[in-house]
Parts: C-alpha cells; sequence; structure tokens
C-alpha cells in the first residue's frame, strides 16, 4: 500500500512540475434526460463540465484512416482529477473542440482519452 501512495504522490508532484507544460482542458458531458412514469414527464438537466490540466501529448493528421481531415491527438491526465464513472464527450482546447474517442486508458495513475476532430 505504501508504494501505491507514493506512486501516486510522485505523479501529483509530475505534474505540478509540468505545469508550464499543461494546458486547461474543459470536458463536457451530455445533458441527459429521464422520465418520471408517475408523472408522465421527461426532465432535461443542462450539460455539465470540468476543467482539468492535461498534458497535450500529440496532434497529427491520420492519412492512412477515413475521412483524411480527421486531425488526431491524445490527452494525459492525473487520474485523480477525473472520475471514472462519468463520461465525457468533447474536450475543449484552447477555444477548439475536440471529441474524445473511448475507451480511455486509466492505469490508477494517469488517464490518457484520444481525442479527434475534423480539419
Amino acid at each position: 500500500m505504501a508504494l501505491k501512495s507514493l506512486v501516486k504522490s510522485q505523479v501529483r508532484n509530475a505534474f505540478k512540475i509540468a505545469d508550464d507544460l499543461l494546458v486547461d482542458v474543459v470536458l463536457s458531458q451530455k445533458a441527459n434526460t429521464t422520465f418520471d412514469f408517475n408523472t408522465q414527464e421527461s426532465n432535461t438537466s443542462a450539460p455539465s463540465t470540468k476543467t482539468v490540466k492535461a498534458l497535450f501529448k500529440s496532434k497529427s493528421k491520420d492519412k492512412n484512416n477515413e475521412p483524411t481531415n480527421t486531425i488526431k491527438g491524445s490527452l494525459l491526465i492525473n487520474s485523480e482529477d477525473i472520475d471514472d464513472n462519468i463520461v465525457y464527450v468533447t474536450a475543449r482546447i484552447d477555444g477548439i473542440l475536440w471529441n474524445l474517442v473511448v475507451p480511455y486508458q486509466n492505469n490508477g495513475y494517469t488517464t490518457t482519452i484520444d481525442i479527434a476532430r475534423e480539419a
């Protein structure tokens, strides 16, 4: 148990040290719709967002796959900053909207999320 907490604290330290390399990412969920069978009414909640710091690892065009105008990248986020049970749909980085590609890769310390957008 002590080794796991040591690694988690070192991941936090690494993200603090790399602060000038990190970008602010606004993760967004879709609006949720629920239905109440007693009242026969549906309720839609507003989309929720969460801002996290992430390392924007890469950005390139994928010329091997269709459509050819797709730009792909990936984000490295401290796993403590996001909840695994929440599925985010989009990420806004420097005003540009990216789609999140599931599944996310979470090793318990960091989470890697692939992202894509049209050029």
